[in-house]
This record gives C-alpha cells, sequence and structure tokens, in this order.
C-alpha cells in the first residue's frame, strides 16, 4: 500500500469514529440521562485549543455556573496520535455530581476528531468520581486525531480561594 492510500484510509477511519460519536452523543441527549445523584444540575462554558504533532496537547478555561454563582476553572491535557491545531468554544452540562468539588477531576475519553475549516465537536466524558460533563463546541482549524483523551478540569476559585495563588 501507498503512504497516500494509507493516509486517506486513516482519515476515513476517524471520520467515521468521530461519526459514532457524535451520533452516541445525540442519542444520550434524546433519550434523557438520568437525573443526577444530588438533583444538582450545572452548566459550564469553556474555549479549548489543541495542538499535535504525533502527541496532542490541550488547553483552556472556563466558567461553571451553579446554584447562581461563578466558578472559573482550567483545562489541561492531551491525547496520542493526532496532528495539526484547532481552537474550540462552546458549552456543557454537569451530571451526576455529589458536591462541586467532584467537578475538579481528570476526565476521560475516546476521541476521533477531524476538522478543516470550521465544524462542531461533541464531546462526552467521565472522571474519577463518576462525574461526567457533556460539551458541544464550534470549533476551526486544521486537526486530525484519534486517541483516548485525557483532560484535566481544575477549579481555581472555590471558597473565594484562588487555588494557583497557594502555589
Amino acid at each position: 500500500m501507498t503512504k497516500k492510500l494509507i493516509c486517506f484510509l486513516g482519515a476515513i477511519m476517524i471520520l467515521v469514529l468521530g461519526g459514532i460519536q457524535v451520533r452516541a452523543a445525540e442519542m444520550a441527549a434524546s433519550t434523557g440521562d438520568k437525573a443526577p445523584i444530588s438533583n444538582k444540575d450545572l452548566t459550564f462554558k469553556f474555549t479549548l485549543r489543541q495542538a499535535a504533532l504525533g502527541v496532542g496537547y490541550s488547553w483552556g478555561k472556563g466558567e461553571l455556573h451553579y446554584d447562581g454563582q461563578t466558578y472559573h476553572f482550567r483545562i489541561e491535557g492531551g491525547g496520542i496520535v493526532a496532528l495539526g491545531f484547532s481552537s474550540v468554544s462552546g458549552q456543557g452540562r454537569v451530571f451526576d455530581i455529589k458536591k462541586l468539588t467532584d467537578f475538579d477531576g481528570t476526565y476521560w475519553s475516546l476521541s476521533a476528531d477531524a476538522a478543516l475549516g470550521r465544524g462542531g465537536n461533541v464531546f462526552m466524558m467521565e472522571n474519577q468520581y463518576g462525574t461526567r460533563v457533556n460539551m458541544r463546541g464550534k470549533g476551526e482549524g486544521a486537526y486530525l486525531g484519534a486517541s483516548i483523551k485525557r483532560l484535566r478540569f481544575r477549579l481555581i476559585d472555590v471558597d473565594g480561594i484562588d487555588r494557583d495563588e497557594l502555589r
């Protein structure tokens, strides 16, 4: 097989996997997620950038809205088997959270990303506390990846304390 054919087949596989991931997110949203354990439903906004050359790195920030309060957080992480750069901004919902600090954690997902120009992204991730986030965003750039993605969401101003100042 030639290199071009291998690249073409890899790109097709990533697009198919991405389509499956988007369809799974749509099905979960249409069938309704079970109620959060504490009946608390949180929303957030985020911006995320991704850069990769084999190994990918992602970083960003966001605002978590809960009980009339706004909490800021940072996002860092990455994945493997990716190439390119993209910028994504969007919103999300948090489910199955027991306490506010359970949002602060490491989230995992299987990911297939493909973008050329502008497009939409859907992420469904879960952290070590069983807290789930469903994220939808619009992005732009040129990015191709199929990986296990790990993103660390870190609250930085809970209880009026900026955790970055404690370092």
